[in-house]
């Protein structure tokens, strides 16, 4: 009884599915079938290297332990290879320094509190101070 009840649920299932698809505009229905195929395409290449990594594990005796250790090795030379991709930020050489203390600025990004401290009472703005001879470190 339970089996026919089954057939019935899937036969259900899949006429709603059948509905779905009809009332699918043709854009829609081209871009499904696109999705599908691409879909295909990945689970046959996922199933031939499946066969292959198979083939090859049976050919060299390799034990479940030896096969995870191999995973986990595969794991952590992939998340090497990416830290190695990204950039280090570079040091610049500072530009400006505070003639009342050892305190210096690169000129890039905010200026610090002694660069406004010294334009408010200069009445200077931040490129007239970058534009001063007086700040710059000579070199």
């Amino acid at each position: 009884m339970w089996t026919s009840f089954a057939i019935l649920i899937d036969r259900l299932l899949k006429v709603k599915k059948m509905n779905a698809i009809k009332n699918l505009s043709g854009k829609d229905l081209t871009k499904l079938i696109d999705e599908a195929a691409k879909e295909l395409t990945q689970r046959k290449r996922m199933e031939v290297l499946s066969k292959d990594i198979q083939r090859v594990i049976a050919k060299h005796k390799v034990s479940k332990t030896e096969l995870a250790s191999l995973i986990e090795m595969i794991r952590s030379e992939t998340k090497v290879s990416k830290k190695t991709k990204t950039r280090a930020a570079s040091k610049v050489p500072a530009k400006f320094k505070n003639p009342n203390g050892q305190e210096t600025w690169t000129g890039r990004g905010r200026a610090p509190n002694w660069v406004s401290g010294i334009c408010e009472t200069t009445g200077l703005t931040v490129p007239e101070f970058k534009a001063s001879p007086a700040y710059l470190i000579s070199e």
